[in-house]
């Protein structure tokens, strides 16, 4: 049984499309730029908040090039934290068997982990409205180290802090972004197919194991024995 196990949160634990589009959208407008739809944006969840207001402006805007949209970015980017910050937790609902998975795990003593790209601030907002708050005993956002996924640092912190050993633990997500991260620290990769993973499909990063549910991840967690990975 593994002692660590890390977690993306969104796209992974919770579906947040929905309220990241709906602020996405509002400073679009407040920037007279044409609106996107939430499938567009869906693709573009998985690094933080603010790049992706960067995809949206490129994709908006394209005509403004690079060094344009980083100045639209500076002038929007204070737009956008203020209609996230008030979206933020309040369409978000969490995967089927999510809340059961996660208290199964910590029942059995399995030490859990919050590692997401998301702004920490946006990050401890969106836990608590999901009912998760105090569930994780470490929770890291894209701004609260100095390097965030796809870097091995979130992950190998959180070993550090717990002190288990790589082979000891595994990071579940739902994008390829979440397994070079796992594959970085060493760590197993796990994923499900849920999400959005900028619309590819997860089985083609190739995780150590790709589970049709979160049921899945707490019944492979509690029965598997934990071995090093191979060399």
């Amino acid at each position: 049984m593994k002692k660590l196990i890390t977690f993306d949160l969104d796209g992974t634990l919770a579906q947040t499309a929905g309220e990241i589009a709906a602020a996405a959208n509002l400073t679009l407008r407040e920037a007279n730029l044409p609106e996107q739809p939430e499938a567009v944006i869906a693709k573009m969840i998985g690094h933080g908040a603010s790049e992706l207001l960067m995809q949206l402006l490129q994709q908006a805007s394209p005509w403004l090039g690079r060094s344009g949209v980083a100045d639209w970015h500076r002038h929007v980017w204070p737009l956008f934290q203020v209609n996230y910050r008030a979206t933020c937790g309040t369409l978000a609902t969490l995967y089927p068997g999510a809340a059961d998975m996660l208290a199964r795990l910590d029942a059995a003593g399995i030490r859990l982990a919050l590692v997401s790209n998301k702004e920490e601030r946006y990050t401890r907002t969106l836990l608590r409205a999901l009912g998760l708050e105090g569930r994780f005993g470490i929770v890291i956002g894209g701004d609260s180290l100095p390097r965030k996924k796809p870097d091995a640092l979130p992950i190998e912190y959180c070993l550090r802090q717990f002190d288990v050993a790589p082979h000891e633990a595994a990071h579940l997500g739902d994008s390829h972004t979440d397994v070079a991260t796992a594959r970085a620290a060493g760590v197993e990769a796990w994923a499900v197919p849920h999400g959005y993973n900028r619309g590819l499909d997860i089985a083609d990063a190739k995780p150590d194991f790709l589970f049709a549910s979160l049921a899945d991840v707490a019944e492979h967690a509690l029965t598997r024995d934990c071995q090093p990975l191979a060399a």
